[in-house]
This record gives C-alpha cells, structure tokens and sequence, in this order.
C-alpha cells in the first residue's frame, strides 16, 4: 500500500486473473469543520 500511495499501479489477481487494482488516490476534498452542536433533528 505504501507503494500504491507512492505513485505505483499494482494489480492482485485471482486465480491468475486481475480481480483488484490499487491505485494512489486521488487528492481529497477539503472538508469543512463541522461544530459539535449541529446533531441530526431531534438530539
């Protein structure tokens, strides 16, 4: 995983054929800070 995060493509295979793919990711969105009083309706 290391590697996939550094840049590499790797493939696992299943009975020899390719079954998953790791890829590094994407960039990720910001999130924006949620405050702690903003529960579901209701709580």
């Amino acid at each position: 995983m290391e590697r996939a995060a550094a840049g590499e493509e790797f493939f696992v295979t299943r009975r020899g054929k390719p079954y998953v793919r790791l890829l590094p990711a994407r960039d990720q969105l910001a999130l924006a800070e949620k405050s702690h009083d903003a529960g579901p309706a209701g709580s």
